[in-house]
Order: C-alpha cells, then structure tokens, then sequence
C-alpha cells in the first residue's frame, strides 16, 4: 500500500502518510492547508474541511484537485496502461 489515511474521528485528528524507502512518512498539509496524494496526482483533502464535516468544501477540493493538467496525466497514463 503506497498511501493510506487515518482520520481519528473522537480526537478529530486527520493522519495521512505516504510509503517513503520502506516506511510510511506522515504527509504534512501545504500552505492552504490541504494534503495532497502523492500516489493519485490531483487527489486532495480539505482536512479542517473534513473535521468541521462540511462537505461541501472537501468536495470542492476533491473537484478542484481532479481538474489540473497532473491529474488529466495521471488518468491517461491509467488509460493507456489498461489498454495495453
């Protein structure tokens, strides 16, 4: 597994960590305050968004990420990989 996240719903505590030479690395939020995959290039998480349960702005950042030249990369890569 390359990455995987940990959401500790009573602490309200969100976790993410990425595969790094043989041992997961926790992935921090960038300046706005989101966490990106590393493994699946567009798929990002509003984790204040998340904690608050307003769903609204984890799907808009969810839409947002999905809507870039890396993650359009990413599909067409899985595309021609399937196809072969």
């Amino acid at each position: 597994m390359r990455e995987y996240v940990v959401w500790q719903i009573e602490d309200s505590e969100l976790s993410w960590f990425a595969l790094e030479s043989d041992n997961y690395a926790l992935l921090h939020a960038d300046d706005d305050g989101l966490l990106e995959s590393r493994a699946f290039p567009g798929l990002r998480l509003d984790a204040e968004a998340l904690r608050q349960r307003d769903l609204a702005a984890v799907l808009e950042t969810v839409r947002d990420g999905t809507e870039t030249d890396g993650h359009d990369a990413f599909v067409e890569r899985l595309r021609q990989k399937h196809s072969a």
